[in-house]
């Protein structure tokens, strides 16, 4: 049991196809679950505005104590206004996946896909909305709506060597190609990635660290662009006070310089990237009455300039959710987070204020 509960922690860091891996953590021992809702993010920057609406979905169906298998998809409308205004509307990428423990639940198999049900070939005024909504700055629940067929499988294990408990993992994400423009038949394939982690715990403190290793993309068969690997550090630290559960996070991401393997259109993402991402969060949590439960936060984000001197962020900002039972399998939940701070334009600083809020309903079985 000790190790199905740590081996959580690698589950929570080993990628899903074509999204983060923080976005969909699941344990293996859960009810069968589904979750719909709707949320609402705005960011302004200056006089420009970037507002989603989506509506996520996700199932998670227990097979066994030792099998657990996902899914999540969902629509969404971005609109950028930026002197003009953009839009993108439609579907995300349905993503499949899965946790299997055998071995005497010593040994944990991730493996999923990545359908390619959304959006992927835009036009010149959707791709300018794409590429602001992929931004990690602005944390929209649909950054991307459609990439190729992405297959993902990796593998770990955990022990314990006296108080602490260490783990370690390996995954490759297969990249599947697509035509990201509806002006071109040509087709873009990223390249394939390669995750390696090692994880240590003790008590209520968890560190991780986690290695990520790009090949190189490829656009109509031809080699244009290899990202430079990235390193990820993130340790979560949790107590009990009383009445209040509070969870502090760290999580800080360091991206090598990109490789342009042959010039042209993406002669400029050699350059374009954050050199590092700095992200802290303190969260509490309180159980009230009739099984609701208070969950209360503040983040802060620091990101440095990528090297044409742009890009650096700080914003910071609260957050409140509640969760509340409305019957026996069913319950609500919901959340508010603001925020305020700058980003780093090649005209200057620009200031930045948002607002973002979610509102769904959970099916426990």
């Amino acid at each position: 049991m000790k190790r199905s509960i740590f081996l959580f922690i690698l589950i929570m860091i080993l990628p899903s196809p074509g999204s983060r891996a923080q976005d969909y953590p699941y344990r293996l021992q859960s009810p069968l679950a589904g979750q719909i809702g709707c949320s609402f993010t705005s960011w302004w920057a200056g006089g420009d505005r970037i507002t989603e609406i989506a509506c996520p979905f996700s199932v998670i169906y227990p097979v066994s104590s030792r099998l657990q298998l996902y899914t999540v998809s969902g629509p969404a409308f971005t609109n950028l206004r930026a002197g003009q205004t953009y839009t993108l509307a439609g579907m995300s990428d349905i993503k499949l996946g899965g946790h299997f423990l055998f071995a005497g639940d010593a040994w944990l198999l991730t493996f999923g896909l990545n359908l390619p049900a959304g959006r992927s070939r835009l036009t010149p005024d959707e791709y300018t909305v794409a590429t602001v909504a992929c931004r990690s700055a602005f944390g929209l629940r649909v950054p991307s709506y459609g990439e190729g067929l992405d297959v993902q499988a990796g593998l770990s294990n955990a022990y314990e060597v006296g108080a602490f408990r260490l783990g370690w993992g390996l995954s490759y994400l297969f990249k599947g190609s697509f035509a990201p423009f509806t002006t071109a038949e040509t087709r873009y394939n990223p390249g394939d990635e390669v995750t390696i982690t090692l994880a240590v715990n003790r008590g209520g403190f968890f560190f991780d660290l986690v290695y990520t290793l790009f090949f190189t993309d490829t656009w109509g068969g031809n080699d244009v662009l290899r990202a430079g690997p990235s390193l990820l550090a993130q340790s979560m630290f949790s107590l009990n006070t009383g009445d209040w559960q509070l969870v502090f996070f760290l999580r800080d991401q360091l991206r090598a310089r990109n490789k342009i393997v042959q010039g042209g259109l993406l002669e400029t993402e050699r350059k374009n990237r954050n050199g590092n991402e700095l992200d802290l969060q303190a969260a509490g949590w309180r159980d009230l009455e009739r099984g609701a439960r208070l969950k209360t936060f503040l983040y802060i984000k620091f990101y440095s300039n990528n090297d044409f001197g742009n890009g650096g962020l700080f914003q910071a900002g609260p957050g409140i959710g509640l969760e509340w039972p409305l019957s026996e399998p069913v319950s609500f939940s919901g959340e508010l987070k603001a925020g305020l701070g700058s980003y780093q334009a090649p005209s200057g600083r620009v200031s930045l204020s948002g607002l973002s809020g979610y509102g769904g309903i959970i099916i426990r079985l």
